[in-house]
């Protein structure tokens, strides 16, 4: 929850200056959410007792067998960052850490926390301590110093992150705005600015199949940032593991609007209680590897979450930790097993995509 009322702040922005773009009203919301949010206390003790040591257990150790099987195959460097963007608890670090048959693995990282909300902050330091020397925090990739192969893990974290929305209205190229309703007691999007000719014709180059009414979404800064990393990647070698919710192919999609809030593991009305659910906004993985293979970088992929998982035997580790768990505690495993792979939950809407510097078969997306 949060200790200001981020409603307030936006009406009074747009009474003020006028409706906001879809990417200001993201921004702005983020913005706050990483300055003031503090956790219900009811949600925190519950979330501090169990779900530190087990939940997503399965998908965290998935993870972490995939990086000492990456650092194999990039010839097992003796100094490699591991650079995990907004781990929340901190749960996938510690399955990371806890690697104790790979020891030359666990000597030759060290892990860099990008996070820049302040409370995850705190809450990542408190469930880690027992790794501090390993770990170091900073708000932004720009901060990481560069020189090292790296590993770069970015799970929910680009969808995250704020678009620009345009819609297609009688031949034009209009900006998706947040307003007020005429009462001014809703907000609301609406459709009140036109482009610059520069982005109307690469719109129009782009995009000739858009028909009246649909919607086209630019990631602008998640391509600004995979550039940065690729760059980094093929000058000093790594990869990332990027899982994120989209989409492959924008035609079958039908250009509508992906833009979505989310709480506590259910999705909800965009302007409801705002501030207090996550926004984001699907990625276009076809037009993703596209810029990316246009930056040198070797991609592979995406997948589809549940193929990854299983490629990555995920099922193995299901049974495992059937074994260790005691009965009344089974269920919980199974039904976050199926939240994971299920094609009607996180199986089909995430997908997984990998770019590194090389082009070999790459764990994850062929069959173990």
């Amino acid at each position: 929850m949060l200790t200001v009322d981020v409603s307030s702040l936006i009406r009074a922005r747009i009474e003020k200056e006028g409706a906001i773009t879809i990417k200001e009203f993201m921004t702005h919301v983020s913005r706050v959410q990483n300055e003031y949010f503090v956790p219900n206390p009811s949600i925190q003790k519950k979330s501090e007792s169990y779900s530190i040591r087990n939940k997503r257990s399965m998908f965290g150790e998935t993870i972490a067998d995939w990086c000492v099987n990456f650092w194999k195959a990039n010839k097992k460097p003796k100094d490699l960052k591991v650079i995990v963007f907004c781990p929340r608890s901190g749960v996938l670090i510690s399955k990371i850490l806890e690697r104790e048959k790979d020891t030359a693995f666990k000597n030759a990282i060290t892990i860099y926390i990008v996070e820049p909300n302040s409370y995850f902050t705190k809450i990542q330091k408190q469930n880690l301590k027992n790794y501090s020397k390993k770990i170091k925090w900073v708000d932004a990739f720009e901060k990481i110093s560069t020189g090292t192969p790296s590993i770069v893990l970015a799970n929910k974290f680009f969808s995250s992150l704020p678009i620009a929305q345009y819609t297609r209205k009688r031949g034009d190229w209009l900006v998706n705005m947040v307003s007020l309703s005429m009462n001014k007691q809703y907000f609301c999007i609406t459709h009140l600015k036109k482009l610059n000719n520069n982005i109307s014709q690469y719109l129009d180059s782009k995009y000739p199949q858009v028909q009246e009414g649909g919607i086209i979404e630019l990631h602008d800064e998640t391509s600004v940032l995979l550039k940065k990393i690729v760059e980094d990647i093929k000058k000093f070698g790594g990869g990332i593991l990027l899982i994120d919710q989209g989409y492959f192919n924008s035609n079958k999609r039908g250009f509508t609007s992906t833009l979505q809030a989310a709480s506590k593991k259910r999705w909800t009305p965009i302007f409801y209680k705002l501030g207090n659910s996550f926004l984001s906004a699907q990625l276009n993985f076809f037009k993703l590897r596209e810029s990316i293979e246009l930056y040198g970088g070797q991609v592979h992929g995406p997948i589809t979450q549940k193929d990854f998982l299983r490629n990555m035997q995920i099922d193995k580790k299901k049974e495992k930790l059937l074994e260790q768990l005691p009965k009344h505690k089974h269920q919980y495993l199974l039904n976050e097993y199926e939240r994971l792979t299920c094609e009607k939950q996180l199986g089909h809407l995430f997908k997984v995509m990998a770019i590194c510097n090389f082009s070999n078969d790459l764990v994850g997306f062929t069959s173990l």
